[in-house]
């Protein structure tokens, strides 16, 4: 059967398929049962979308979404979003009725003549598709060239007779892409600005690819370094020459050395130019030189930029480490920048009004700093919401952890989802970092990871608030919750769960958790406090 070839195609690729059942996937669950793939039956469309994306994202392989066209496609749509404004590699594979019945407005009917699925993910995705037994070979090749090739989704309708066609022995090759150059010009230009003028490096998601050879770039020489949101991690937080966020929710230190020095260059690293990340490049003073490996569709902005150069971003920093005329230099002036940096200021920020016997949200974090700073590598995965600034200011990695969050469609609950595809694609611990709001929204999915025993420790800041939309703006009934008790929500769908209201408690469960084989869901009661606003150097350089 075609469901048989389908499945065994990806089995050379990926390890799970994320799915939620139906009529019209009966064929593709057989062949999965059949195979190699193991299946992860999640509790909703979305989630098992989001969970796909944290795999992808994770593994460095493409994610596989599995679920009925119709309904099941409208549940999973805003995780197709969500992959395309984040640039993940997710091939959603969607089951629809009998092809015989196409635009007969039969039940749930998503063909042309009604809900096309596929071509509704037209816009939002690399390749987007409905296959019939006549063409099926050359849109299944087709969706594997993206897949590899292109970081966005992938949709693939396939009817279910289809699904039960006899394919022929045809073999589904990859096709290879090869993107490994270096770019001589940008070399010398960066080299030029180098010997020349101070500096700040920014770096973005596709920094990755290069993440070694610029954070030894950057700590030999002490060339002052800050990150987007999403490339969070690149370069260990303890080291004195990282400057923390640029952009949204932009650290105190990134703010101070724009502003007190303001550096004649900015070098961007793979970063993708939205209005988060750019900070809206005409408030800086700064001329931008871009270094990426591509040019990203949906990244809008580039026209911010002064000059760009398309390379391989660890040849480039290679090149730069081999330089010995640049490094001489760099050598000589190592303590003209540790001066430099020491100059910034940083004041300690104070909590207003604070009460006794209660947490608080920075005092979360900053509990997890003090015992996780010499753990092993952890995968922290942030969810949207108010605690995501926090994290961004005070969550300290080391190189060896990684952040993952929904950067640019910031969807809540995705990281819930999400953490247990990440921990299913990575040995390392994971840790998901959430809150209450997100929890009402896409909290049933923590069930998936009690099925399977998938070891993720769920943080859940429960401050009775949906806390990044609230101020003066608005009255708080528009953004209070009411507590509720998530440990006994938690408990209810197998979950090891324990209410934490003192920082003593969190540190004996957090080793609670570790001396346990299975997940764990923390629901910490934190006051919340409207008048400390961590995101205030980002707003303040918007406003200027």
């Amino acid at each position: 059967m075609l469901a048989e070839y389908i499945v065994n195609r990806l089995s050379i690729d990926i390890d799970y398929i994320f799915y939620v059942p139906g009529k019209n996937i009966y064929p593709l669950l057989s062949a999965i049962d059949n195979s190699n793939i193991q299946g992860i039956k999640c509790a909703t469309e979305l989630g098992a979308g989001f969970m796909a994306e944290g795999y992808s994202k994770v593994a460095n392989k493409y994610g596989v979404a599995l679920a009925i066209a119709g309904p099941g496609f409208c549940n999973m749509f805003g995780s197709i979003v969500n992959s395309y404004y984040d640039n993940s590699k997710v091939l959603y594979l969607l089951g629809s009725h009998d092809s015989s019945s196409s635009g007969r407005n039969s039940f749930q009917d998503n063909s042309i003549y009604k809900l096309s699925n596929h071509l509704i993910s037209a816009n939002i995705s690399s390749y987007s598709c409905l296959i019939n037994t006549s063409d099926y070979f050359n849109h299944l090749e087709n969706a594997f060239f993206y897949l590899n090739n292109v970081s966005l989704p992938v949709v693939v309708n396939i009817p279910i007779d289809v699904q039960k066609y006899k394919s022929d022995n045809s073999t589904i090759l990859p096709k290879i892409i090869n993107r490994n150059y270096l770019n001589k010009e940008g070399v010398k230009r960066v080299r030029e600005i180098l010997l020349t003028h101070d500096i700040l490096f920014v770096t973005g998601s596709r920094a990755f690819e290069a993440k070694q050879e610029i954070a030894r770039f950057c700590k030999s020489y002490h060339v002052p370094v800050a990150s987007s949101l999403c490339s969070k991690g690149i370069i260990s937080e303890f080291e004195d020459f990282y400057l923390g966020v640029f952009g949204f929710a932009m650290s105190e230190k990134t703010y101070n050395y724009l502003i007190e020095f303001k550096p004649k260059y900015v070098i961007t690293i793979g970063l993708d130019f939205n209005e988060r990340n750019s900070i809206k490049w005409v408030n800086l003073n700064s001329k931008i030189i871009h270094l990426d490996s591509v040019l990203i569709e949906n990244s809008r902005g580039y026209c911010g930029i002064e000059e760009c150069y398309l390379t391989d971003l660890k040849q480039f920093f290679e090149t730069l480490l081999l330089d010995i005329e640049l490094i001489k230099y760099l050598n000589q002036t190592i303590y003209k920048r540790i001066l430099l940096l020491n100059k910034i200021k940083v004041s300690r920020k104070i909590r207003v009004n604070e009460i006794d016997n209660i947490l608080y949200a920075d005092q979360v974090i900053e509990t997890l700093n003090l015992i996780l700073a010499n753990e092993s590598p952890i995968n922290f995965v942030i969810d949207s919401g108010l605690h995501r600034i926090y994290c961004a200011n005070l969550l300290k990695l080391t190189e060896n952890s990684s952040y993952y969050s929904s950067i640019n469609n910031a969807h809540m609950g995705w990281a819930i989802a999400a953490s247990i595809g990440i921990r299913l694609g990575s040995p390392k611990e994971c840790i998901c970092i959430t809150g209450d709001g997100c929890m009402l929204m896409n909290g049933t999915e923590i069930q998936t990871a009690a099925k399977y025993k998938v070891k993720v420790l769920f943080i859940v800041i429960n401050d009775a608030a949906y806390g990044a939309i609230s101020g003066a703006e608005i009255n708080s009934r528009h953004y209070s919750l009411p507590n509720h008790n998530l440990q006994q929500f938690a408990e209810s769908l197998g979950m090891l769960a324990i209410t934490v209201d003192s920082k003593e408690l969190l540190i004996s469960s957090i080793q609670r958790y570790r001396l346990c084989n299975e997940p764990m869901l923390l629901d910490i009661k934190c006051q919340y406090n409207e008048h400390v606003n961590y995101n205030q150097y980002y707003e303040q350089i918007l406003a200027s």
